[in-house]
């Protein structure tokens, strides 16, 4: 769970490098904020990206709004569960130094362990789920991590970065309707009846209520919070 994979994310270098030399040169970074050189004042994240692209086809760009922003299906992810936060930035720190935020490198939510032995919900037909996630920089998919299904009877789907639509991210993407676990199969459940467990998250309907309360590493159980399953 402990194991970080890093990898470079495509950047536009040429554009970006001149623009943060120019800045060097006014002696402006020392002060600037996240949204300086990319994001808005609204959110920091892109688009535009540092070399001015809006475009979620843009790997630099892709779901970044997405995730900090939520969606219907998930609550709000933290850059730090996908980089390493720069705490200031200049020449040698950031956006070109060691740490720099430039490199994948998953933390938080996206590590979440499930299936843990001695747990209330452990599960010894199946086995304990330690996510190691990887970002594959040819390939632009994400790979292994909890927020997709890397999770006791997940689908551990792996999405790809660039694509920003639906076919991503509805029921049915991460884990099975329902789960594929002895808990969820041949019982008869549907996606309207998932609300007799897991409410307040869903409701009867089969629609998120409460995006918050869903892929962030709790479980929703008879109105509690599981934080251990």
């Amino acid at each position: 769970m402990k194991t970080y994979i890093g990898l470079v994310l495509i950047v536009a270098a040429g554009l970006v490098f001149a623009s943060c030399s120019k800045l060097q040169s006014d002696n402006v970074l020392a002060t600037a904020n996240c949204s300086s050189c990319h994001g808005s004042v609204m959110s920091p994240a892109p688009p535009p990206d540092p070399a001015g692209n809006t475009s979620t086809s843009t790997p630099t760009v892709g779901a970044h709004q997405v995730h900090l922003n939520g969606s219907a299906f998930a609550s709000k992810v933290a850059c730090s569960s996908c980089h390493v936060v720069p705490q200031s930035a200049g020449p040698g720190i950031h956006p070109d130094g060691p740490g720099s935020g430039n490199i994948v490198m998953f933390a938080g939510v996206a590590l979440t362990e499930t299936n843990t032995p001695g747990t209330r919900f452990y599960d010894s037909s199946l086995p304990t789920v330690v996510p190691q996630p990887t970002f594959n920089t040819q390939t632009l998919k994400c790979q292994n991590t909890y927020c997709h299904g890397n999770f006791k009877g997940g689908n551990n789907f792996s999405p790809t970065w660039t694509v920003v639509n639906s076919s991503q991210d509805s029921c049915g993407s991460c884990h099975g309707l329902p789960p594929d676990d002895a808990t969820h199969q041949g019982k008869g459940i549907t996606l309207q009846t998932c609300y007799y467990c897991h409410t307040p998250m869903i409701g009867a309907n089969g629609v998120i209520l409460d995006d918050s309360l869903h892929v962030n590493g709790s479980l929703e159980l008879y109105g509690k919070t599981v934080t251990s399953w």
